[in-house]
């Protein structure tokens, strides 16, 4: 299903992810589950990887500080040269930029790529780099709707390959639509294992970057940094938003340009203390909780603002015991611990497993071993027709030399 068009990704209200803006990008394109969004650019080859709305931080938050007024101006990348320290969430900003790049080349060639590219946006001197680590339980359920997502893109691309490789033996032409899918399906299972993390890692670190990694999710870990308003965290995860420690928050957009939100103007704006903006946060559905349903951030802001409390496990209890939230409850259990542990005390529980042992194989079909297929498929179609078209001629020939009628060979 596709929807629209558009020059800037950034126009979808919750859009985070930075995209490359070398590329135009045209039209965007959603899959039947709604699962999936990726653009589509003007040479007919997907550039862009876009995790599921659902999944990317607190529900509709930019969407939510548009309509209340906040309408932060979009600047350029060079104004960040006044913060004193950049905190960056790499695969929370960036996360299309690697894909893209480890997509296409070897992990070392990718990783100077990428780190080529973050030097013309970042200053080396002024910025720490932030990388995920472990999968953690408190996330396990997000990482294993977006794998099922994957897993169902996969068999999707093992049917089509299948297709398109019968249709070249039997010397029919392979369409360039049926390539298109086949390359935009094979960027959607493409995985960024932890052998790629680490490739990049030891090449920031040679290349002079400051570069952490984390025990467990990158945007857990900046939060619980003590940071002044001399800081800023880039990141398009609107998590980032709502940890009490975190300042000023940069959203990366296309074109070289950022969004930056101030949380001292945000909780003018809308007249809130910290602990409250925080609870909001928690209860309105994110990577870690699912909210009440009916219960979204601008339905929650008008519930949590007129609650009084010094800290936020005591604004989350009187909202759960409010008239409103109470009646439409339909799990006494529901109590926000995990998002309270997230946002409040930074507390993780790491999964002792192999990450990329879930998924193992859907990372196989890289750029190369796509692009191999790809060329297998047109070589064998033109092997194909030529040999049909060979036995064909040869037909005709016997059949005149014969005498034989030929008007339907």
């Amino acid at each position: 299903m596709r929807v629209g068009t558009a020059s800037d990704p950034s126009c979808l209200s919750d859009c985070i992810w930075h995209c490359k803006p070398c590329v135009c990008y045209t039209e965007l394109e959603i899959s039947a589950d709604k699962e999936t969004i990726s653009w589509r650019a003007d040479n007919n080859l997907s550039l862009c990887l876009f995790p599921p709305l659902s999944l990317m931080g607190v529900k509709a938050t930019h969407s939510f500080l548009k309509k209340k007024g906040l309408s932060f101006t979009p600047t350029d990348y060079p104004t960040i040269q006044s913060y004193h320290t950049l905190h960056v969430d790499l695969l929370g900003s960036f996360y299309p930029l690697f894909i893209d790049s480890f997509f296409k080349h070897e992990p070392k060639v990718a990783a100077k790529f990428v780190l080529d590219r973050l030097q013309t946006l970042l200053p080396i001197q002024k910025t720490i780099l932030y990388m995920d680590g472990n999968r953690t339980v408190e996330k396990n359920a997000t990482a294993q709707r977006r794998l099922n997502v994957q897993v169902r893109d996969s068999k999707k691309l093992e049917s089509l390959l299948f297709a398109a490789k019968t249709k070249a033996s039997k010397g029919q032409r392979v369409s360039v639509s049926q390539i298109d899918a086949i390359t935009r399906l094979s960027r959607r299972t493409f995985r960024f294992i932890n052998d790629m993390k680490q490739t990049f890692i030891d090449t920031a670190s040679a290349l002079g970057w400051n570069i952490v990694t984390c025990r467990g999710e990158a945007d857990v870990h900046i939060g619980s940094i003590g940071m002044t308003d001399e800081d800023a965290v880039v990141s398009g995860d609107s998590d980032l938003l709502f940890y009490q420690n975190i300042p000023n928050v940069i959203r990366p957009l296309a074109g070289n340009q950022m969004m930056l939100y101030k949380k001292s103007a945000i909780l003018q704006a809308l007249n809130l203390s910290a602990v409250q903006w925080t609870s909001i946060g928690i209860v309105s559905g994110n990577d870690y909780d699912s909210n009440i349903k009916g219960f979204g951030i601008a339905t929650n802001y008008g519930v949590i603002r007129k609650l009084d409390g010094e800290t936020i496990a005591e604004i989350v209890k009187q909202y759960l015991c409010s008239e409103g939230i109470s009646k439409v409850r339909d799990d006494d259990d529901v109590d926000f611990r995990k998002s309270i542990n997230i946002f409040v005390f930074q507390k993780e529980n790491i999964l002792h497993e192999d990450g990329d042992k879930a998924g193992k194989g859907i990372e196989a079909t890289g750029y190369r071993k796509l692009r191999q297929d790809i060329q297998d498929i047109k070589k064998k179609s033109r092997e194909r027709r030529k040999e049909i078209r060979g036995k064909n001629r040869y037909t005709r020939i016997h059949c005149i030399n014969y005498g034989h009628n030929i008007t339907n060979v």
